[in-house]
């Protein structure tokens, strides 16, 4: 059974014997010596992934993850290491975070939750003035919208969708779908935020297999156009206006702390 905490878009995938068989070849490929391996089931993971990213063309589509999808966002999560082209593992991200912001949001506005935004991701509400406390504003907030939501998932997304190479913290990006202890949305959305702010400092650099060869795998041309459509639109039209004041964390679910390093010891 998976963890309680896995995010709802993985926690549907059946871990059946297909799933138990896949990774224990895919694990025992990497710990082979690389010229004695011909990386059938890393081949069967990425091309389960491609067809999935294959139908994800928008960050709203509605698409069904698979077996290889979880597979490898486990691998990342447990190695820390970005073994598989980085615009497949981006895409991927994209479409799990979507998914994970979603649930995370809509479940606390049926529960009744009220201003479950973070309270300066609107300008009618707060001041993106770095002079400005991160206090909680004395006058009263508006309600919320769903197009508010809209925007602030927007702005989360672009941050990942602006790294050509993979983030530092990509590891605890991977583990935070697979161990998700945020119940409500201000919680996640800054976790997720402080995950971005040691941008720019350090990469992890893809470490590929040396029996991979991207020419078999026709669909990765799929998911790079449809980056490509993402940064087109996004990237030139739409940057995330966020400022240290989110980190900030002034909720009272003790139990959905993250006060885990950023960084990870190097092997």
């Amino acid at each position: 059974m998976p963890p309680s905490n896995t995010c709802k878009v993985l926690n549907e995938i059946e871990r059946n014997e297909r799933y138990t068989r896949l990774k224990a070849e895919l694990l025992k490929e990497f710990e082979s010596e690389p010229e004695r391996v011909t990386g059938k089931a890393y081949k069967q993971i990425l091309k389960g992934v491609l067809d999935v990213l294959a139908k994800f063309e928008e960050f709203e589509d509605r698409v069904k993850l698979n077996v290889e999808s979880l597979i490898l966002i486990e691998d990342i999560a447990t190695s820390g290491k970005c073994r598989y082209p980085w615009k497949v593992v981006k895409a991927l991200l994209l479409l799990v975070y979507s998914k994970l912001f979603d649930e995370v949001y809509y479940s606390n506005k049926r529960a009744g939750e009220e201003n479950v935004l973070p309270y300066n991701s609107r300008s009618s509400d707060y001041s993106n003035s770095p002079e400005v406390s991160a206090e909680e504003p004395e006058f009263e907030r508006s309600a919320e919208t769903e197009d508010d939501y809209k925007k602030v998932k927007l702005d989360s997304l672009v941050y990942i969708l602006e790294f050509n190479l993979p983030p530092f913290t990509l590891q605890r990006l991977c583990e935070i779908t697979l161990n998700q202890p945020y119940r409500i949305f201000k919680k996640l959305f800054n976790a997720y935020r402080k995950l971005f702010a040691v941008r720019n400092i350090e990469y992890e650099p893809e470490q590929l297999p040396p029996f991979l060869s991207l020419s078999e795998f026709p669909k990765l041309e799929t998911v790079s156009m449809n980056i490509r459509n993402w940064e087109r639109r996004y990237l030139t039209t739409f940057r995330p206006e966020w400022n240290e004041d989110l980190l900030s964390d002034n909720s009272d679910d003790a139990d959905s702390s993250d006060e885990r390093r950023f960084k990870r010891p190097r092997e």
